[in-house]
């Protein structure tokens, strides 16, 4: 009986390892003539660019500019079939060594403060567009394409030894579309040439040969269709980006014919071929949702992976819970303010002043920032100091200005209620009212303010056939000429920088203490005083979080210091290239000082965009405060919103 029963068990073992073997067979496990291929190419690719860079040392160190020249668009072409491979296998070397924007960096992984000079083609690239026949230029381009060969030399040295799996193509495919939409046409990755259109063509090109090997695959599953349909795509990209002028290209029939389609195209033949995702080998919160297939939807970009919140079964009720704390002064040690005092629906959750008021009718020194898409970032506050969306009501909690309360008391304050005792209990199945619960439910309230629902959202999510002449313009402009879209990233439009959404950005723009007086610098700090010591660098003084322009047209006044009134005196202030272009003494201004030379009609069309970046669903602040606090007082609370 004993042998019986281990043979049973070993014959229901074969049983299921043979249907494994079947269904991996299925998924193309072992179809590895595909990976194969694109193995061999990806091989192909960093070592070609290896040589191309070690021809572009040998031009610069001669006296032929277009031998230069010439040597140079080689080793972009190159840079672009190798570097969506690049990108996605080494990340953190890419954006140090490789690719990264020309600025300083802080090193993140140090005890200390450690500053990071750029490096790589993007520093490259602006060197390209200066005087190649002033040998201080020539000089520094000969160190900067040295130490590019030598890092490269590094990075190649370990991403040769990788092999790509199925599952890993596409990745990087879907990663490359996101890069090119948001830094190839945009300028972002050639600052100085501007040469990203046909950075994106030679990008197209690597990408539909990646996808050419599996046509075999896809005649297997049957969907030789949507191969054909995902080709013909690929092939229109081409033909638009083919015709390469920076300033005509159509960014929006580009993303609209193209990007979008082929983008939900490559998701479609990954699973049609049934290979494993990203969620089915990593659980855990991942800055993009796989599955969705449009750059401008709803769930793009994971807003849980900005927060320590999950979504409870309950969530509706810790929404409904985290508005009511969100307008209740009862979290103020006068009773009288609330976030909503600040922060107030109809303004996109802003409060219309200059800068905010405190608690004692005075101005503070900052504007009031949109709540409205702000979950998807990485730190927060105009400075940057708060980490967390969590983090940020601590401040505004214990700020003497403004709650200058704390969470014990608060707690202790909202125990006494027993409408909020229940209502914690049911929006979180139990738990007591605690600092993560009250922090949870107002993050969860604020995490729903973000309906992507604007006339351009709709447009790209094929919901709105067509936008005013004027909007069209405007978004080229914004994507292309005007440079908007490279500080304002595409979808969100705000400083969290793709693919990954791991980084939140700040810029130093000159802003003017006076608008009358636009060469005098506002005297705040901004990130270089956020007390954080790993921050305490030169280049961070007067350097403040870029935020969203969603619903803009609803926040102002402008800037940290709510300095500017209108959108029109905005866009002059960046035509004229922000404050060093106009005279002011900045030397780490990360906006370029050159003016942009847009013309009257092109200002005007940019904010007619940002104007239409206004969500059609409304908010609103009125709820019915809980009276049933022992202290009769509280029970007749209001909240202050006009001082």
């Amino acid at each position: 009986m004993k042998a019986l029963k281990y043979f049973s068990i070993l014959t229901i073992g074969i049983i299921i390892f043979s249907t494994l073997l079947s269904n991996q067979k299925k998924k193309g496990v072992y179809s590895e003539k595909s990976i194969k291929e694109v193995n061999t190419l990806f091989q192909q690719q960093i070592s070609d660019f290896e040589l191309e860079i070690l021809e572009f040392e040998k031009a610069v160190q001669q006296n032929s500019k277009s031998k230069i020249q010439e040597s140079y668009k080689k080793l972009r072409n190159t840079f672009k079939k190798a570097g969506l491979y690049i990108a996605y296998l080494d990340t953190e070397a890419n954006d140090r060594f490789i690719n990264g924007a020309p600025l300083l960096k802080i090193m993140k992984k140090t005890p200390e403060l450690s500053i990071v000079q750029p490096k790589g083609m993007q520093v490259i690239d602006e060197l390209m567009a200066e005087d190649l026949a002033n040998p201080e230029i020539k000089k520094e381009l000969v160190q900067k394409v040295q130490l590019l060969k030598r890092h490269y030399k590094d990075v190649k040295l370990y991403i040769s030894r990788l092999s790509l799996t199925d599952r890993q193509v596409f990745e990087i495919i879907r990663q490359e579309i996101i890069r090119i939409t948001t830094f190839g046409i945009t300028g972002f990755d050639t600052p100085g040439t501007l040469n990203g259109i046909s950075d994106s063509y030679y990008s197209f090109l690597e990408m539909k040969e990646i996808i050419e090997a599996y046509k075999e695959e896809m005649k297997n599953v049957n969907r030789i269709d949507l191969y054909k349909e995902t080709i013909k795509i690929f092939d229109e990209g081409l033909k638009q980006l083919k015709h390469n002028d920076f300033e005509k290209f159509d960014r929006l029939i580009f993303i609209k014919k193209v990007i979008n389609p082929l983008y939900g195209n490559i998701k479609k033949i990954h699973f049609a071929l049934g290979y494993e995702t990203i969620d089915e080998v990593y659980f855990g919160k991942k800055t993009t949702n796989y599955e969705v297939e449009n750059l401008f939807e709803e769930n793009f970009v994971n807003k849980e992976y900005f927060t320590t919140y999950k979504k409870e079964k309950n969530h509706e009720k810790v929404v409904k819970l985290g508005k009511l704390l969100f307008n209740d002064p009862v979290l103020s040690s006068t009773k009288q303010m609330a976030c909503v005092s600040c922060h107030q629906a109809d303004k996109a959750f802003t409060d219309g002043q200059k800068t905010s008021i405190s608690n004692a009718g005075e101005f503070v020194k900052r504007n009031s920032p949109t709540l409205n898409y702000s979950i998807f970032a990485t730190k927060y506050l105009h400075d940057l100091r708060a980490d967390r969306l969590e983090d940020q009501y601590e401040h505004v909690i214990t700020n003497p200005d403004e709650f200058n309360s704390s969470y014990q008391q608060i707690i202790k304050d909202l125990q006494s209620s027993p409408t909020y005792q229940k209502m914690f209990e049911e929006a979180f199945e139990g738990k007591e009212i605690s600092t993560t619960t009250i922090d949870h439910a107002i993050t969860a309230f604020i995490m729903d303010l973000t309906p992507f629902d604007n006339d351009v959202d709709l447009y790209f999510q094929n919901k709105k056939v067509v936008l005013k002449p004027e909007i069209k313009r405007g978004f080229n402009l914004f994507t292309g000429k005007a440079a908007c879209a490279t500080c304002h990233f595409i979808p969100l439009y705000n400083g969290t920088v793709p693919p990954n959404y791991v980084d939140t950005e700040s810029e130093v723009l000159g802003v003017p203490k006076t608008k009358e007086d636009q060469t005098v610098l506002d005297d705040d700090l901004g990130r270089y005083g956020n007390k954080r010591p790993k921050e305490h660098a030169p280049h961070y003084k007067n350097s403040f979080k870029t935020p969203t322009l969603r619903n803009i047209a609803n926040t102002a006044p402008y800037m940290h210091n709510g300095v500017f009134s209108t959108l029109e005196e905005v866009m002059e202030f960046y035509n004229n290239g922000g404050g060093a272009g106009q005279g002011m003494k900045l030397d780490n201004q990360t906006l370029s000082d050159a003016p942009l030379d847009l013309t009257e009609q092109e200002i005007s069309d940019i904010i007619a965009f940002m104007k239409a970046l206004s969500d059609k669903k409304t908010f609103e602040n009125k709820v019915e405060l809980p009276k049933d606090f022992p202290n009769q007082e509280w029970n007749n609370r209001k909240v202050k919103v006009d001082y």
